[in-house]
């Protein structure tokens, strides 16, 4: 009988690092490049024009939820142009080239904001920090007064993360133990109607079981693929009712990451804007893995360089894990706070290219969980026909890369499904992303930032 691959990921444990393993901290690269979006969902409007000079942890930009962003390094905007972000969103980004200045306060940061600091309720300074108030929903118009702290029920802390070659959140619960906790603690007064529940990987549950406390409800987690998928399993993890498809917020449940729990207790307490992220770089052939943390805006480049993966000499970048991310068609493409690892894949993994048609064998509808027809929104999208592909519902996609996985000609699915939601709705005007490749700024502000990088460190200009 020939056995099924799928079973060979679905049985698989996570590649994690393990908890004594370094975390790299990347120095300040010589430019970072903020695209305009707040995990592709809700678009910032900047606040700073070409030539301004900012400072570490000012805020350039605001979206109409009132969610700010920081510029991570002291420096001048060198350009605004609309490039290709990690996620394939096409969107304008702002790029800061590093120079000297001292961090603003963090009473600048509030007067910048528009609030007292000692006036602030907590979703003022959680927004001032640059981090979106989880008991509020995503989108501005499904925001009412009932949404707040005191509302939630539920808070779902992950101590894991979905993709096999991702360790994030399994390593700082390791290393940062008691500062989770004392995050949960600080959680408890702010959301004092909560139950707490903290989703941990099955074997570290039983080494840490005897110093959380007894309020906090400690859930197992197989290590297996399926059993990772959040949005299909929370339901039974937390106990409670739940539909993935609405926002968690609706549903008076707040489920948040490991990495994002530290980040909001340090906005809070210590007044620390979120302007670093916590990275897992991968490489599978040969097996290597190494966690990095960068500045919001770093480029893959820079990132490569740094942990000296650039060494493999990679035929494609994937942008988050082998199961969900997006391979990327340049490597200088700034990672941002929705990245949580990059995946390299060498020539010999990389058995297909593009025009690989779909043989209609139908694994895809087989494997799906939500039984969607993914074979035909693939194709649909793939001729742009996005009126078509929307009528089979794309938007219940939980992009669990499950499809992806098993298809013999090995489509991008999990994209195809993704551009479906971007642009069912609106007319197809949109340009290849390869064009826009061409087009793209990235090359030309690269070349200038590091020659004026390079001037600025030679002994001519000491003197």
């Amino acid at each position: 009988m020939r056995s099924n691959p799928l079973n060979k990921l679905l049985n698989k444990p996570p590649s994690v690092c393990v908890s004594h393993d370094e975390i790299l901290d990347m120095p300040e690269p010589d430019y970072v490049v903020l695209p305009m979006d707040y995990t592709q969902r809700e678009l910032y409007s900047w606040k700073v024009a070409i030539g301004d000079k900012v400072r570490q942890n000012q805020i350039i930009a605001k979206n109409s939820m009132g969610v700010c962003l920081h510029t991570p390094i002291s420096g001048t905007v060198f350009d605004i142009k609309p490039i290709w972000s990690e996620g394939g969103i096409h969107i304008p980004a702002v790029c800061i080239t590093r120079g000297e200045g001292d961090a603003v306060s963090v009473d600048e940061i509030f007067e910048q904001y528009g609030v007292n600091p000692k006036e602030a309720t907590v979703d003022d300074q959680l927004k001032a920090m640059g981090i979106h108030p989880p008991w509020l929903p995503l989108s501005t118009s499904a925001v009412s007064e009932e949404h707040t702290p005191e509302a939630i029920e539920n808070v779902v802390i992950v101590g894991f993360d979905e993709e096999p070659e991702i360790n994030i959140q399994y390593n700082l619960l390791a290393q940062r133990l008691n500062d989770v906790l004392e995050g949960f603690s600080f959680l408890k007064t702010i959301m004092p109607n909560a139950t707490q529940v903290l989703l941990a990987d099955r074997n570290f549950c039983k080494q840490i079981k005897d110093q959380v406390p007894g309020e906090i409800q400690l859930k197992s987690i197989s290590p297996n693929y399926s059993a990772r998928l959040l949005d299909r399993n929370i339901p039974k993890y937390a106990n409670i009712r739940f539909d993935h498809h609405r926002d968690y917020a609706l549903q008076k449940t707040v489920v948040i990451s490991i990495e994002r729990l530290l980040v909001l207790t340090a906005a809070i307490k210590n007044s620390q804007p979120f302007t670093t992220k916590y990275l897992t770089v991968s490489n599978k052939m040969p097996s290597d893995h190494k966690m990095v943390l960068i500045h919001h805006g770093t480029s893959i480049r820079s990132i490569l360089n740094f942990t000296e993966f650039s060494k493999y000499q990679p035929e494609s970048i994937i942008a988050g894990g082998p199961m969900k991310g997006i391979s990327q068609f340049n490597n200088l493409t700034p990672l941002t706070r929705s990245c949580d690892g990059l995946h390299l894949l060498g020539e010999k993994e990389i058995t297909s290219g593009p025009g690989d048609h779909c043989t209609n064998c139908a694994a895809c509808i087989r494997i799906c969980p939500l039984n969607l027809q993914v074979h035909l929104i693939g194709r649909y999208v793939e001729f742009e026909n996005f009126t078509s592909a929307n009528e089979y519902h794309p938007e219940q996609c939980m992009e669990c890369g499950l499809c992806s996985y098993v298809c013999p000609a090995q489509r991008p699915l999990v994209q195809f499904i993704k551009l479906a939601n971007q642009y069912g709705n609106q007319k197809n005007e949109h340009k290849p992303q390869t064009q826009c490749s061409i087009e793209s700024p990235l090359e030309e502000w690269d070349q200038h930032c590091s020659s004026s990088a390079a001037m600025a460190d030679s002994p001519a200009a000491s003197h």
